[in-house]
């Protein structure tokens, strides 16, 4: 064949030579000669060579660019033909959708994580009062306990407010244990004769507080727990030119008792002790966290506030006096701290109770202390304040009961002899128990 003979364009397929079935006609680019090669199974030509694939699409007729898409072997594309990533970045979709992905930036110490809302993929910081989020033991050189017992781990909490068995779990490791005494009671106010002085009713102390965690293994499988009840106020004063009754002590909260009715076992907060008829405030029991608050002392003018103690409830308020001059007082402000955090921070609620007032008739009874809420990580709670003084007419007024748990009760109001009874003393707080199994 001579091709100087020939214009362009002008020799068609049918005017070569015959081609075998499934073979191609090329040009090899290095000899600038013909040949044939012979197409095998899902292998197509481009310009570029020969590429292994899979025609998805239609048959390709006639002339033109149309684009043949094609099923790409299994890693078959390498990290270098993906597209570039932004800088400190993952590929994949932050929405709670599905779609294309996209560069997910981190931020500098950020964790990827989903967050609290489930509907986004991002960097940011751990949520570590969330259950799900956090997991394991801190230890001591990074800032945390380095114990089982209050780490993440799964916990089962017991809440006791009466006497029972507690039961260990199978697989605990830890058990974290916080006891709280009983409040003492109150003590009622004297009943003096006109021109003499009269004292009131001295607090009771608030119940004391100790919290400790025992290694699970060296636990019985069941132990007794037993919680102190509030002691009662001092009965009001019936009987001319008396001093006022006592009131009774608290009991105090046992984990480990050999009985349900024990004073004693492996761990103990001691109960609040009673507010005195003389007009001496109970002291607070005693504790190894913390000691119950000291109620307030009676006496024969206006009643003595209760003060708040660190990590416990505090004691009850005295009541109300009468003075020589025949002039009666109101009862003690009963005090106490509320905080979801801490002590003396911008979370800390101071809160008051007013006491009873005096009355030349009947004096006022005084008020119950507030009870700890489940807001309150803290579990304090308030003496009862004191009852006021009365005079002419009536009774002297009521100390108010303890809080819940383990707050003090109020001091009765002191009353004139031939007029009416003094004021009897408020009933302490009941004690709590919790305990924290951790796994």
């Amino acid at each position: 064949m001579v091709s100087s003979g020939l214009t362009s364009n002008n020799l068609t397929v049918r005017k070569d030579s015959t081609v075998a079935t499934k073979r191609l006609v090329y040009k090899n680019v290095n000899t600038a000669t013909f040949g044939e090669n012979t197409l095998v199974t899902k292998q197509f030509v481009t310009d570029q060579g020969y590429i292994n694939g899979v025609f998805t699409g239609p048959a390709l007729t006639g002339s033109g660019t149309s684009l043949i898409p094609v099923d790409v072997i299994n890693d078959g594309i390498t990290n270098q033909k993906i597209r570039n990533s932004v800088a400190r970045s993952v590929i994949g979709r932050s929405a709670n959708t599905s779609g294309d992905p996209a560069d997910i930036a981190g931020a500098a110490n950020g964790i990827l994580r989903v967050n609290a809302a489930g509907d986004t993929l991002s960097f940011g910081g751990i949520n570590l009062s969330s259950l799900v989020a956090t997991t394991g033991v801190l230890p001591v050189s990074r800032g945390g306990t380095g114990g089982t017992g209050g780490g993440g781990s799964p916990s089962v909490i017991d809440t006791f407010s009466v006497s029972k068995k507690w039961y260990k779990r199978p697989g605990a490791k830890s058990v974290y244990v916080m006891l709280i005494a009983g409040g003492g009671g109150g003590a009622s106010g004297a009943k003096r004769a006109s021109g003499t002085s009269a004292n009131s009713g001295g607090g009771g102390g608030g119940g004391g507080r100790s919290e400790k965690t025992f290694p699970a293994n060296l636990l019985l499988d069941s132990l007794f727990v037993v919680v102190g009840f509030g002691g009662g106020g001092g009965a009001a004063q019936a009987t001319n030119s008396t001093t006022g009754n006592s009131g009774v002590w608290g009991a105090n909260s046992v984990f480990g008792a050999p009985f349900s009715t024990s004073s004693y076992g492996i761990f103990i907060a001691n109960s609040g002790r009673s507010g005195a008829g003389s007009g001496g405030g109970g002291a607070g029991g005693t504790s190894l966290w913390s000691p119950g608050g000291t109620g307030a002392t009676g006496g024969i003018v206006l009643g003595s506030s209760s003060f708040f103690p660190t990590f416990a409830s505090s004691g009850g308020a005295s009541g109300g006096g009468i003075s020589v001059a025949n002039i009666p007082f109101a009862g003690g402000v009963s005090s106490a701290a509320f905080g979801t955090v801490g002590f003396f921070d911008n979370n800390t609620t101071y809160v008051e109770v007013p006491g009873g007032t005096a009355g030349v008739g009947a004096g006022g009874n005084g008020s119950t202390g507030t009870n700890f809420t489940p807001s309150e990580a803290l579990y304090i709670a308030q003496g009862g304040s004191g009852g006021g003084a009365a005079v002419t007419a009536g009774n002297g007024g009521n100390g108010g009961n303890g809080g819940f748990p383990g707050g003090g009760g109020g001091g009765g109001g002191a009353a004139r002899d031939a007029v009416g009874n003094s004021g009897a003393g408020g009933r302490g707080g009941g004690g709590l128990v919790i305990v924290i199994t951790y796994f």
